[in-house]
């Protein structure tokens, strides 16, 4: 196997290799947080979406109590 030699890289190549990495690393965490995101509204969702009529009516009313209790 051959030994491979350390490349040097200019100043403008390094800036421009750091930049495609720091772009990457951006866009796996955007990816990420949006699929988590998304994770939790599904889940969100189904849970709501499987509660009878009643249920969420009563839901609703907790929330607005709780949103009233917490604005005064």
């Amino acid at each position: 196997m051959k030994n491979l030699e350390q490349r040097d890289y200019s100043k403008r190549e390094k800036d421009r290799l750091d930049l495609i990495d720091e772009m990457a690393e951006k866009a796996m965490e955007e990816a990420t947080v949006k699929t988590l995101t998304e994770a939790y509204h599904n889940e969100r969702y189904n849970y709501f979406r499987s509660m009878s009529h009643d249920e969420l009516i009563s839901t609703a009313k907790q929330m607005g109590m709780f949103i009233e209790e917490t604005l005064h």
